[in-house]
Formats: structure tokens, sequence, C-alpha cells
């Protein structure tokens, strides 16, 4: 059988431009599908075409590469980009996401027009972000196609150099290590506080949402030990966990020394982003309600009841969060068992 040809740049280089070409090609798409429906903004599209994702990636590349690699400064400088369109984004999802929800709840029409405005808003700011920097370009005010802000970006990531495959994987295993230590310190000394939503349990689960990210986003340099399969923490490896698509992490031909990750550590903290989500969303859909009641003059524990069964009690929150908290990274000391195998690989 014949092995593949390696890739014609570093495998630091490729991973990333896998990520540009897919913001790209999201780009391509939202520009296509506004010239066939020019009444709907550009950056809806780019919205529905998942342009988010790839910017995740590439702030997940960032955040490991301007800490352990040889082009540390170029990732420093590229850092605040990709966050910012992927912030924009985000702010935009959060509001046309929580009107078209509100559709569903049956909130009143002036908070329903409310939340319309705020989506307006953030995407007038995604557009003019966009166009500032150069991601787009457009004439006569309509977006044409990707900027030069892209072809800037390819040109610095084709001229990365290459890492021998060993020291980096000591580097990415340490940064990992550092990151999954940095939560159970959080945690223990309170900088963590579970009886907040927003700079509580919100934060727990972003700094545990990076996890996932870094091993799809550094494609193949990160994967799960098989080794650890029938490891104490087996009872994590269920069908749908492993089937689903945000935890795998397959290899890759120019990737001979990946780092490795403890399987059932992993899909415990999968579990953990997905259980912690959900409480998490009830809860600030319940405060966004209340907040917005109380802005347009509406009698917000009235107006909170329309949510049904996603309405949730701020104790009821934290005391899921804890449970879950205690039962895994308590209990199954998951976290520790993450950062163990990892310092093994330093």
């Amino acid at each position: 059988m014949k092995s593949k040809p390696k890739s014609p740049v570093a495998p630091a280089a490729r991973r990333a431009l896998a990520q540009v070409d897919r913001f790209a090609a999201a780009l391509d798409d939202a520009v296509a599908q506004h010239a066939a429906e020019p009444r709907t903004r550009t950056g809806h599209f780019l919205y529905k075409a998942d342009g988010r994702t790839p910017m995740f990636y590439l702030q997940g590349m960032a955040r490991v590469s301007q800490a352990t690699g040889p082009d540390r400064q170029l990732w420093r400088t590229w850092l605040p980009r990709f966050k910012e369109v992927e912030d924009r984004i985000g702010a935009y999802d959060y509001w046309f996401d929580l009107q078209h929800r509100g559709h569903a709840w049956k909130l009143p029409k002036p908070m329903l027009a409310y939340f319309g405005e705020r989506a307006e808003q953030a995407m007038g700011a995604l557009e003019y972000a966009l166009q500032r920097a150069g991601w787009w370009v457009e004439h006569e005010g309509a977006p044409t196609g990707p900027g030069p802000m892209l072809a800037e970006l390819r040109t610095a990531l084709t001229a990365l150099g290459g890492r021998k495959p060993k020291k980096e994987r000591k580097q990415i295993a340490a940064f990992l290590r550092d990151e999954v230590t940095e939560i159970i310190d959080k945690l223990a000394d309170g900088r963590i506080d579970l009886d907040e939503v927003e700079l509580g349990i919100h934060e727990l689960r972003r700094h545990l949402r990076w996890l996932p990210i870094y091993g799809l986003a550094l494609g193949g340099k990160i994967v799960l030990d098989p080794a650890t399969h029938d490891g104490p923490l087996a009872h994590y490896l269920t069908p749908d966990r492993l089937n689903n698509r945000f935890n795998q992490l397959p290899g890759h031909d120019d990737e001979p020394e990946p780092v490795q990750l403890d399987t059932g550590a992993f899909l415990a903290v999968s579990l953990l982003i997905a259980e912690i989500g959900k409480l998490k969303d009830r809860a600030l859909f319940t405060q966004e309600i209340e907040r917005s009641s109380r802005l347009l003059g509406l009698d917000a524990d009235k107006t909170a009841t329309l949510l049904g069964e996603e309405r949730i009690a701020h104790g009821e929150v934290v005391a899921g969060v804890r449970e879950l908290v205690r039962q895994v990274i308590d209990g199954d000391a998951v976290l520790q068992r993450l950062a163990d195998h990892l310092a093994a690989q330093t």
C-alpha cells in the first residue's frame, strides 16, 4: 500500500490553512446567497454558513502557538483579529436565536421587536468589522468576496516554519496540562465562583470548551489515547459521546508524535460542557427575559412564565452545576487525570 505524499507545507501551516479555506468558503457562500436574496444581509448568510467555527479553531491554534511555537509574535498579532470576528458572529447568534425562540415562547411583541433591533445592531457591527479589517471586499456597498486580509493571512501562514514533532508534542502537552491545572486551581480558590452564572458557571464552561476546540483545531496533533479506553473512566465512553463529531480527534499522516488525551477524561469533559451548557442557557434565557421586561416596562415575572420549562431559578442552576462538579470533577477526578496524562508527555 503506497503511503500518502507529504504535505508541501509544515504541519502547523497545513492545520491553519485548512481553517482559512473553510472561512473563505463560508464567505463565498454568503456572498452568493446574498446576490440571490439581496434583502437578507450577507452577514446573516455567513452566520448560517458557520463562518464562526473556523474562527474559533484559528483562535484555538493562536492560543496554543503564541505560547509554544517559534512564530509566537505572528499568532499574537492575529489572535485578536480572529477573536473579533468570532465574537461579533456570536453576538448576532445570541440575539437572533433569542428572537427565534421568543416567537416559539409567544413573548410580547415589544420584546420580540427589541430582540430584533439588538440582532440588527449586532449584524451591523459584524459587517462593519469584516469590511473595515478587509476580511471581505465590497462594491457599491455590497460584499463581493474574500478580501485582502485573507490573502495576507494565507501568505503569513504558508511561511510558518516546522518544528521537530517530539519537541512540539512536549510543548503542546505542557500547554494543555497548564490549561487544565488552571481550571482545577480556579475552582479550588474560588476564582470560578459557581454561585455566579455569567462570571462563574459560564466561565467554567468557557474554560472547558477550549479543550475539544484545541483538539479539533490542531487537526491530527492531538488524539485520544486508545490505551486509556479500558481505564477507570471507561463508563464515559458511551456510543453517543464516541460518535459525536466534536469528540472525534483523528490522526494525520504528517503528525508522527501526537499529544494523547485520556479518552475517558476527555469524554467526561464533553459531558460537562453539554450538561452545564443546558443549565447555563436556561439561566441566561431567564435572566435576559426578566432584564428585558424591566427595560421595556413589562411584568418580568409574568413574561418569564412564558418560557415554560425553559425557565429556571438561580438556585436550581447552581445546584445542578455543583452536582456535576461534585460527581465528575471531584468524584472521578477527570481534570486531574487529564492533567496527569498530559504531564507524562512533557
